[in-house]
């Protein structure tokens, strides 16, 4: 078979190299080889464990078709241009050759795990019947594919409206309200409805209120020409949260001029019009959906055991199917045993997962069985109400205040910092 070429980022160098394609098993002398596919949260923390504690073990390979490593938690404050792409996002192919790992920017087409290779192709420069791809075979693999978008199947969301899952999501969406607040000046009334009121839908309707009460007073327009809805299909806002906590974001953002609709599912959506199950309809002229997500759909053609909620894995985090294979963050399903719960989909909760797969697979290199198992940990959540107000909740506590919402703003600055050296 013609071999394919594939750029892939050599420790030490400042650009991509074009070499071959990778052979048909790996070549397993004295290391083996772990392929990481996707490098959000999960994914680069494992490289980065990996590469500390067992580099003369192994190979790394991360492959992932984004070219950046974004912080999506402040994807909010990017789509109102309160803050930069750039602050939120660093190069994959500058993180990856500062770290001295190898890195393919292609879009995953297959993994086979019987045959424990990982097919890819560059579909940016294919044209979209090209089939061709390049295999790179795996000792070990790490599922670290993150989550798309969950319309939940109602008609007219994804036509209708906005999403805010990637940067350039958020760019949309600036780029939107830029040319809606220049055009202001002629229209009467503008309703801007967020759909979803977990922590990102509450973030940004706050996020979005205090932008056009900036807007308003640098532009001269009249504030009461734009309004700022949130819709939330439950009884409350940010489920799985204390119920003082729900109170209190409800409470503060309708008093700080929010509109909210709780126990309002949204059943179709036309332009700028959303109908309700009451089958009250609704006037919205931007609509922007933060009503959840779901696991990466390349993981229906990949052969281990899962169901809606991702990949299904054991206590080490490996497929309870297939024990080569482990899985973190958004694409994986760990059920706690002792307490019946679903692990969280949160950026430290893959974090504290990615730390787990790396012990074990450094272990599992060395033929040592006593893995790490992973313990659902309660870790504590900053919530932002806007530019004056943040939330901090650890279990049954909370405070609220000022210092929280910059408390938050400088732990989103560190991680990115600390990734960048």
């Amino acid at each position: 078979m013609d071999s394919l070429q594939t750029s892939i980022q050599q420790p030490g160098e400042t650009k991509s190299t074009t070499i071959q394609s990778m052979p048909a098993q790996p070549t397993l002398t004295a290391k083996k080889r772990v392929v990481i596919a996707g490098s959000g949260f999960g994914g680069l923390r494992v490289a980065e464990k990996l590469r500390k504690n067992c580099e003369k073990s192994i190979e790394i390979i991360v492959i992932d078709s984004a070219d950046c490593h974004t912080f999506a938690p402040a994807l909010y404050s990017v789509a109102t241009g309160e803050t930069s792409a750039q602050a939120v996002c660093e190069p994959l192919s500058v993180i990856y050759i500062r770290k001295g790992i190898k890195y393919i920017q292609e879009k995953i087409v297959n993994i086979d795990v019987k045959k424990k290779i990982v097919s890819t192709k560059k579909y940016k420069k294919l044209n979209k019947n090209d089939k061709a791809t390049n295999t790179i075979p795996y000792d070990f693999l790490v599922l670290a594919v993150g989550s798309e978008v969950n319309f939940y199947g109602i008609k007219g969301i994804q036509k209708n409206a906005f999403s805010l899952k990637t940067k350039e999501d958020a760019a949309a969406i600036y780029k939107h309200l830029q040319k809606v607040i220049a055009t202001m000046q002629d229209k009467q009334f503008h309703r801007l409805v967020v759909l979803g009121g977990g922590v990102t839908g509450v973030e940004l309707a706050c996020e979005l209120k205090d932008h056009l009460d900036n807007v308003c007073m640098q532009n001269n327009i009249p504030r009461e020409k734009f309004s700022v809805m949130l819709i939330q299909a439950v009884d409350h806002l940010v489920p799985g949260f204390p119920a003082k906590v729900q109170k209190f974001c409800e409470h503060y953002m309708a008093e700080h001029g929010i509109e909210l609709r709780v126990d309002s599912p949204v059943v179709q959506a036309k332009r700028q019009l959303l109908i309700l199950k009451s089958r009250e309809i609704i006037k919205a002229d931007t609509v922007i959906w933060a009503g959840g997500i779901k696991a990466n759909r390349l993981l229906g053609s990949v052969e281990v055991e899962q169901d809606e909620y991702g990949v299904k894995v054991n206590s080490y985090l490996q497929s309870v199917s297939n024990q080569n294979i482990y899985a973190v963050g958004d694409c994986m399903n760990y059920n706690d045993q002792k307490t019946g719960k679903r692990a969280l989909k949160t950026a430290q909760n893959a974090l504290h997962q990615a730390n787990v797969v790396a012990e074990n697979i450094c272990k599992a290199t060395k033929g040592r069985d006593d893995f790490a198992s992973y313990r659902p940990k309660e870790t504590p959540v900053l919530i932002s109400l806007g530019k004056k107000m943040g939330l901090f909740i650890w279990k049954n506590f909370w405070f609220r205040g000022y210092w929280m919402m910059k408390m938050k703003d400088y732990i989103e600055k560190e991680y990115m910092w600390k990734i960048r050296l």
